[in-house]
């Protein structure tokens, strides 16, 4: 009777203290949600686009405007837990694109197309620019995809060459490797196989597939964010260690042939968690259960 009255306790206190925080005023229908977040001009020609290898690039209010991050893959937007290196590229490199590429719109035509040298954010596969929600966005022919090879391998002493690099490199042909990661890169320079293919082919928030055909080996560089606590590489199924590039993205040496290349998020800390989770839950339901039959065993004793 005690523990039932306990457990109605304390039920009672979080349901009724939690309803302060959160009620069913914080729960929307989905149609709600769709009504609030409409698809304006630019959204509507984009979602034409059924590739899953683009992202987008909005020049007004890039870092508080959430609409576009409903719809697309969104290069820019905010988050409280910034990762330092990305941060770091967006606030002084990309914004300085982005200001150049603002003023050239408003001092001249909009094209239909993006003008050439804006590199970070062909790097960072940016293939529509939104300028207006009004209007059509531009089409970035320049934008990069979200993987390529590289023939020129550039190694760097620290993060300050690094980033000093950045502003005049090539990143078509070239990728910027710190010193650090130096024994993952096979070669300084390789030969590129012109009829070799790489792309990706299934896109999951914490899973990244792509196919591999090339004559020759590769140094393929993948326009996503290096996080090396928790992202883990694979070549048909065998884990490899992948390198950063380019200040922030990821490098791996591919050899000669037909292969599978896989991402897969699997932080050490969620997994370790889980176990100590399971365990502790096996632990408390066999305690449970031995009070339980200790219990019942005293009880048929008494009668």
């Amino acid at each position: 009777m005690a523990l039932l009255f306990l457990g109605l306790l304390i039920t009672g206190d979080l349901w009724f203290v939690n309803k302060r925080y959160l009620n069913d005023d914080n729960f929307d229908r989905p149609s709600e949600k769709n009504s609030f977040f409409q698809p304006n001009v630019a959204d509507i020609e984009i979602l034409k686009d059924k590739d899953i290898s683009y992202r987008v690039l909005p020049l007004n209010n890039p870092f508080n405007n959430t609409h576009y991050s409903y719809y697309h893959k969104n290069i820019m937007g905010y988050h409280a837990a910034k990762l330092s290196r990305p941060h770091e590229l967006m606030n002084y490199l990309l914004v300085d694109e982005m200001k150049s590429l603002w003023d050239t719109l408003q001092h001249q035509k909009i094209p239909s197309i993006m003008p050439q040298g804006y590199k970070i954010a062909n790097m960072l596969n940016a293939r529509y620019i939104i300028y207006s929600d009004k209007f059509p966005p531009l089409r970035n022919p320049y934008a990069m995809g979200n993987v390529w090879f590289v023939s020129n391998i550039k190694t760097v002493k620290n993060a300050d060459e690094e980033f000093e690099a950045l502003k005049t490199f090539d990143p078509t042909t070239t990728a910027l490797v710190d010193q650090r990661f130096k024994p993952l890169v096979a070669n300084e320079n390789y030969t590129a196989d012109k009829s070799g293919k790489v792309e990706l082919t299934k896109y999951q928030p914490n899973y990244l597939k792509y196919s591999f055909n090339a004559a020759n080996e590769q140094f393929v560089v993948f326009s996503e964010v290096y996080y090396n606590e928790g992202w883990d590489a694979s070549i048909d199924g065998k884990p490899v260690p992948h390198a950063r590039v380019n200040y922030m993205l990821r490098g791996l040496t591919v050899p000669a042939g037909k292969h599978t290349i896989e991402f897969k998020f699997e932080p050490k800390s969620y997994y370790t968690g889980n176990k100590i989770s399971l365990a502790s839950s096996i632990l408390l339901i066999l305690v449970f259960a031995g009070y339980v039959f200790s219990e019942f065993r005293k009880r048929r004793k008494e009668l």
